[in-house]
């Protein structure tokens, strides 16, 4: 699939902590082993003096999905070490299974603010609908982070019994809850919520601008409402806002973001110019031609392997040229992509070489 015709589908609270997992290496003696003797000594591994012992013990339990981890990763959910916490979040979260689920929904009510916060978390990742009401109710708790957790479990669910709860929570005083309602209410994909999420882009804090811009561009919605909004926030001061709208326009396909597009190939953060590029692309506008050639000389390799690709879009044989120089680029990753437009735009490029 190309870059530019899917927003990313990972949460920008919960992504954060999952990258955990792919941080820590199996247990020296253990990893990979499934035999029930394993499992016990991973249990009792949750309960090492070194921190990193008991992440691994997590993630190599939440590999195995055995049942009888359950209750210790719940218990695990009070460690004080955060790594630990949410690696048992991620375990559960694998393991699944109506006794998990049980569990959980019994933690939401833990007088441990940290315990309840993981078990939204980790119920978000089940995504059990028996959950649904329980999160709802979780949005009027007093603890903010709690709040927040339940909002992103309701997104992470996807069910349309949420949408309204989360659009009363985009009115909340907290910032940090307005976003989290903007970004649930994207990943939840109900047309009701496009019109709170174009008004919250004008919200003075930059984490629900960008909760917001990020909600509409994973919400997949398809609305002539969003290019004006959109191309506003395309100057936003906040650069992952102008990364979101980019990569939103670009999915659009509205023709009047070409120029907009255009003028963020300049932009001074690499992310919003590679977005750009690969935006120009799926829209597909002869006017993008010469300012993404123009880009195969930008200072950051993404962008010019951004450019690249999305040249390969365009029949146009203006490319040729420049991408023959790009195909000795330092970068391989600009090289390959290169190549490949070369091969769809010119097949006997080599002969002109």
């Amino acid at each position: 699939m190309n870059q530019w015709q899917k927003c990313s589908g990972i949460g920008l609270l919960i992504g954060a902590f999952l990258l955990i997992v792919a941080s820590v290496s199996p247990l020296p003696a253990l990893g990979g082993i499934t035999a029930p003797r394993s499992v016990e000594a991973l249990i009792a591994s949750l309960k090492d003096k070194d921190p990193l012992v008991r992440v691994n013990a997590a993630v190599e339990l939440g590999k195995i999905r055995d049942a009888r981890a359950v209750e210790p990763l719940i218990s695990a959910l009070k460690d004080q070490d955060p790594q630990v916490s949410e690696a048992a979040v991620w375990a559960l979260g694998e393991i699944k299974g109506a006794r998990a689920v049980e569990l959980l929904m019994a933690a939401l009510k833990d007088p441990d603010q940290g315990v309840r916060r993981h078990a939204a978390w980790t119920l978000g990742l089940i995504k059990d609908p028996r959950v649904v009401e329980r999160l709802i109710a979780a949005l009027q708790d007093q603890d903010r982070n709690f709040r927040a957790s339940a909002a992103e479990a309701l997104g992470q669910i996807g069910d349309a019994r949420g949408v309204e709860p989360l659009i009363s929570l985009l009115k909340d005083k907290d910032p940090i809850l307005r976003a989290a309602a903007a970004e649930a209410l994207g990943r939840i994909k109900d047309a009701r919520a496009i019109d709170p999420l174009i008004a919250a882009l004008e919200d003075e804090a930059s984490a629900v601008r960008l909760g917001a811009a990020y909600g509409l561009c994973v919400g997949e919605f398809r609305d002539a409402r969003l290019a004006k909004p959109l191309l506003a926030v395309l100057k936003d001061k906040d650069a992952g806002v102008r990364f979101w709208a980019a990569s939103k326009l670009g999915d659009i396909k509205d023709s009047r973001a070409v120029e907009p597009l255009i003028s963020a190939l300049k932009d001074e953060s690499r992310d919003v110019r590679r977005q750009a590029a690969w935006s120009l692309g799926g829209i597909k506008d002869g006017r993008a031609v010469e300012p993404l050639i123009a880009s195969l000389k930008d200072e950051d390799s993404e962008v010019r392997w951004a450019a690249a690709g999305a040249l390969g879009e365009f029949e146009d044989t203006r490319a040729v040229q420049p991408l023959i120089a790009a195909s000795e680029d330092k970068d391989p990753n600009v090289r390959e992509a290169a190549l490949q437009t070369l091969e769809k735009l010119d097949p006997d490029w080599r002969q002109r070489k």
